[in-house]
């Protein structure tokens, strides 16, 4: 049997490590997320903040937050550019 090969199929990011776990409400600290199926094509988001891009590869991410709303404990979500697009005008 022949493999099947999916030219567009789609990654779905699995995040194994973040350092460090803690940084400055007011932002600026770099955030190295390890995992994998990560994509140039994709955003990464702290609570309801961004955190900028500043590398990234198949299996890191390396961003800066920006300010916290407030303090305490942030959900990472890491979701497609697109994605985050389409929500963000229906929210």
């Amino acid at each position: 049997m022949e493999d099947l090969i999916l030219s567009n199929a789609i990654r779905i990011p699995f995040v194994k490590k973040v350092e460090p776990l803690s940084g400055s409400i007011f932002g600026g600290t770099f955030l190295k997320i390890s995992g994998n199926g990560f994509s140039s094509k994709m955003k990464v988001v702290l609570g309801t903040s961004m955190c900028e891009i500043i590398n990234n590869t198949l299996n890191t991410f390396i961003c800066k937050t920006s300010p916290a709303s407030s303090p305490g404990i942030k959900n990472i979500k890491i979701m497609y550019k697109k994605f985050f697009e389409m929500h963000n005008e229906n929210t």
